[in-house]
């Protein structure tokens, strides 16, 4: 149910590619992501303190989701069984296709 636009220059190097309709698979590296009020709700299975910031492991509507988040802009700890919210930038969000692998933008 999470709904995220791409970046205007992500959108024009797809159009340039002549990218068609299909299903993909979404790549966001763990540091591109927020964790917020809203967004992608995910249970953490576990928290990994890692000096200045926390990995947090967790399940997103069945998919394992790796989060860091920076010690600084924590709000609260996490612990085993905690819902968290993320979301991501659509500049940060890599698009492959599901039956190739490869990334679509290149």
């Amino acid at each position: 149910g999470y709904r995220q636009e791409l970046s205007p220059d992500k959108e024009e190097r797809l159009l340039n590619h002549d990218v068609q309709s299909q299903e993909i698979t979404l790549g966001v590296r763990p540091e591109h992501t927020d964790v917020n009020d809203e967004g992608v709700a995910a249970r953490v299975d576990v928290a990994e303190m890692m000096g200045s910031s926390v990995h947090l492991h967790v399940n997103a509507e069945g998919h394992d989701v790796i989060i860091i988040v920076p010690t600084v802009d924590m709000k609260g700890n996490y612990e085993m069984g905690d819902t968290v919210h993320f979301s991501f930038d659509g500049k940060v969000a890599h698009v492959f296709s599901k039956e190739t692998e490869k990334n679509l933008e290149f």
